[in-house]
């Protein structure tokens, strides 16, 4: 049994507030991509952390209420930390290194009694500055970035190209040589039409 809780309402989700220490809160959306990737690492954090009355685990699905607008959630997943019925610490997007800490310094509250000064920073952004608080000034040229960049490049050509040749119907792996040449120059010509057609 999972120690997640789905919230579908505003006063479940007051009575969560109003009875929990610390509330670890999971924005989502039932067709986002990313929610559905970062789902088992919060499930696996909330079996772990999961305490009666002190620490909280919900899920609160972003079409089914006002719960999101009212804590401004503009992109899933968003992942709130109240501490109190505060939000302490907020992270965006799917990146389970900034919610597995936002929970481990949620649970520091929980275990020591301690005050929300232990999230020093305003949460993690996506598309933000890192918690070094680094700006364009420090970017420095690395020749392995950029070759990392080139090959997702061509690998993201060469996937968007075979994926329009698989809509060809391939001849069987035992057919003769000249009907898989037909079948490649067809593939050939779709991909030269779609590109015209751009």
């Amino acid at each position: 049994m999972s120690a997640t809780q789905h919230i579908d309402d505003k006063v479940e989700w007051d009575m969560v507030l109003e009875k929990t220490q610390v509330v670890v809160a999971d924005f989502y959306a039932d067709w986002c991509g990313p929610c559905k990737m970062i789902g088992p690492h919060f499930e696996r954090l909330a079996d772990e952390y999961a305490k009666p009355k002190k620490m909280a685990f919900v899920k609160v699905n972003t079409e089914k209420g006002s719960i999101g607008q009212m804590y401004g959630v503009r992109s899933l997943p968003t992942f709130k930390v109240l501490h109190k019925g505060v939000v302490v610490e907020t992270v965006t997007g799917a990146n389970p290194a900034a919610l597995a800490g936002a929970i481990v310094k949620a649970s520091k509250l929980v275990q020591g009694g301690g005050s929300a000064e232990v999230f020093g920073n305003r949460g993690q952004t996506l598309g933000g500055s890192g918690a070094s608080g680094s700006s364009l000034g420090n970017i420095r040229f690395d020749p392995i970035s950029i070759v990392n960049h080139v090959i997702t490049i061509i690998g993201l050509y060469l996937v968007s190209f075979f994926s329009v040749c698989f809509r060809v119907k391939a001849p069987h792996a035992n057919a003769p040589l000249a009907n898989r040449l037909v079948a490649t120059e067809r593939c050939i010509q779709i991909r030269q039409k779609l590109v015209v057609q751009r």
